[in-house]
């Protein structure tokens, strides 16, 4: 069976990550993945990586495993030194990596694509806000987005939430 490294970036939006989730398992149901979230501490202190998590278990994502490496969100050396102590081995030997670079910020995400662009089985996406999802690499193509519950949007931005099944109306 496949297996994906999926590293996200992660910023102040969780919402994003969630779609991009959501839809990378649609699209590859028998895939097999961790997940990497690429963080700052300032994003951790408001524990978007945990809101992530929380989301992804309610929609029962099915992941092997997550991690989490925290980076100077300004410094593409800090980023790249935490990257390359992170992976001992041999990324090519993957089955797929895909980097998701719609959070975190312009220098995180130049830094990832610095870091990673070397790797010979790599999917780069990008989703703008409020705008389909690109893929960037291999090729260039647009893909319509996941769609999230009120209840994962909810989840997602720290509140408790639970769909009762009932229909309310004005």
């Amino acid at each position: 069976m496949e297996k994906a490294l999926i590293i996200s970036l992660i910023s102040e939006q969780t919402i994003p990550n969630i779609q991009f989730m959501k839809w990378y398992w649609n699209e590859h149901i028998s895939l097999q993945s961790d997940l990497l979230f690429l963080s700052t501490e300032e994003m951790e202190k408001k524990e978007k990586s945990k809101l992530i998590i929380d989301t992804l278990d309610y929609v029962e994502y099915p992941y092997d495993s997550y991690g989490l490496i925290t980076v100077n969100e300004n410094s593409i050396s800090d980023m790249n030194a935490n990257l390359s102590n992170a992976f001992n081995s041999d990324l090519n030997e993957l089955d797929k990596v895909v980097l998701n670079m719609t959070g975190g910020t312009k220098i995180m995400s130049l830094a990832a694509y610095l870091y990673f662009k070397k790797i010979d089985n790599l999917e780069i996406y990008y989703q703008p806000f409020n705008k389909d999802l690109i893929q960037l690499y291999p090729i260039e193509k647009t893909m319509k987005s996941a769609t999230i519950s009120l209840t994962e949007a909810l989840l997602a931005n720290g509140f408790s939430a639970e769909e009762t099944g009932e229909e309310l109306k004005d």
